[in-house]
């Protein structure tokens, strides 16, 4: 399996199309769709439901989709990372943000008053690179 094959298939978890996912990847969606057909065949098993709504992902696909969100922040590059990043820049979705927000707990011993079910509701600005590292330096001193 290659990282490549990786990215398109969470282009295509997160747009539900081969047109969205070829958008976000900038690559022509027979592409997306010969590349998912790739991955399913070197898997062994289907991992979207295709339909006239879109494409939702199987059981397999919920499965590979927690490996690869993982996969995808490990292979993430400082030299991508910018302080105007968004969250969405990076690729990182709600699951991810959780992740992250529970190692920078546990890294900096702080905790952040966040709440995933409504970040609307948060003190905690995370519309960016630049305010999260504003929002942590706040913490740190707080805590000092």
């Amino acid at each position: 399996m290659q990282w490549d094959d990786l990215r398109v298939f969470l282009a295509v978890a997160r747009d539900e199309s081969l047109s969205g996912a070829g958008r976000r990847l900038r690559i022509d969606p027979a592409t997306v769709g010969r590349r998912i057909a790739r991955l399913e065949e070197q898997i062994g098993t289907t991992l979207f439901a295709k339909s006239p709504q879109g494409y939702a992902l199987t059981d397999a696909g919920e499965r590979l989709l927690d490996h690869a969100l993982r996969a995808e922040q490990a292979v993430l590059e400082p030299s991508d990372v910018t302080l105007d990043s968004t969250l969405e820049d990076l690729g990182i979705d709600s699951l991810g943000l959780v992740e992250s927000i529970f190692a920078i707990e546990e890294e900096f011993d702080i905790s952040i008053p966040f709440n995933a079910n409504e970040p609307q509701f948060s003190d905690f600005d995370i519309s960016n690179v630049r305010t999260i590292v504003k929002g942590i330096e706040g913490l740190m001193a707080e805590k000092a």
